[in-house]
């Protein structure tokens, strides 16, 4: 689970989240909750995301540098 709103997003302008799964197991249990609450965000939201994504790398390395 990850905070698009915080951490990639980067600017404080978007509320999202996103729920990644590395198995078919727990995707499977998950599934009917998925479909009736619905799985995507307004296509301007995705496009901030996606703004702030492309600052992520640079982002991590200077808290990285920052913390040590």
């Amino acid at each position: 689970m990850h905070s698009i709103t915080k951490y990639i997003g980067g600017h404080s302008d978007v509320v999202a989240g996103a729920i990644i799964f590395n198995g078919r197991e727990l995707y499977d249990k998950l599934y009917l909750n998925i479909k009736s609450m619905g799985t995507m965000i307004a296509p301007f939201d995705a496009w901030i995301a996606l703004r702030g994504s492309k600052t992520l790398e640079v982002r991590v390395e200077r808290a990285s540098s920052n913390a040590l």
